[in-house]
């Protein structure tokens, strides 16, 4: 596939499109086209390997969703030469997760 520093990148790109908007498969594929020229085969074979890892957005863990994709696209097979351009990242607004304890919102 391709080389890890633009799995990285792509990951990243991917990650924080993927977490702007509603957790399903057609709305994080239009996001993930959104943000890469041209849109990748691959795409739709990448979300669907988050969304079995993560039922929910991990707003909490954008960089753990960043690793996910990266390593998707690492088990991903041959690469389309060149890789796609990241054309959009969006700015992610730091969230917490889920409070298992009674610990206030900050």
């Amino acid at each position: 596939m391709y080389p890890a520093p633009v799995r990285t990148e792509l990951g990243h790109a991917l990650a924080a499109a993927f977490l702007t908007g509603p957790w399903t498969e057609e709305a994080l594929v239009a996001r993930g086209a959104r943000a890469l020229r041209p849109q990748p085969r691959w795409l739709r074979r990448v979300v669907r390997i988050v969304l079995d890892a993560h039922h929910r957005p991990p707003h909490d863990a954008p960089r753990a969703l960043a690793a996910l994709v990266a390593e998707a696209l690492g088990r991903s097979g041959r690469a389309a030469a060149p890789p796609p351009r990241v054309v959009w990242v969006p700015a992610l607004a730091p969230a917490m997760g889920r409070r298992r304890f009674g610990v206030p919102e900050l």
